[in-house]
């Protein structure tokens, strides 16, 4: 599993989630060994009342999935498709409309 966060997630947030446990920075996940790549799974730490995230998973720059979060749905989860081979980079986007709230949200995005 590899965990991508964001604290702090805004209205129009367009950018790319930190990897947790990594130096700060970082985000973008170097694959040491192939594995499989089979889900996302998306939570906000608190409930949106106003808005949506939309959480896009990158492969070595290509889409692999998506999760989508919206009022009364604070936590998502989605397959990926393919697998990761050595050397594959991971990253994770989320994009928030205007009207999100509360801005005072964190988002945590797991990748198994």
């Amino acid at each position: 599993m590899i965990a991508f966060f964001v604290l702090y997630l805004g209205g129009s947030f367009d950018g790319l989630l930190l990897l947790a446990g990594y130096p700060a920075g970082t985000v973008t996940y170097h694959e040491p060994a192939d594995s499989p790549l089979e889900g996302a799974s998306a939570v906000l730490s608190t409930p949106l009342t106003a808005g949506t995230v939309t959480v896009t998973v990158k492969k070595n720059g290509s889409a692999v999935g998506t999760v989508s979060l919206a009022v009364g749905t604070p936590m998502a989860a989605a397959q990926l498709t393919g697998g990761l081979r050595t050397g594959d980079r991971l990253e994770v986007r989320a994009v928030s409309s205007a009207d999100l709230d509360p801005t005072t949200a964190a988002l945590l995005v797991v990748v198994h």
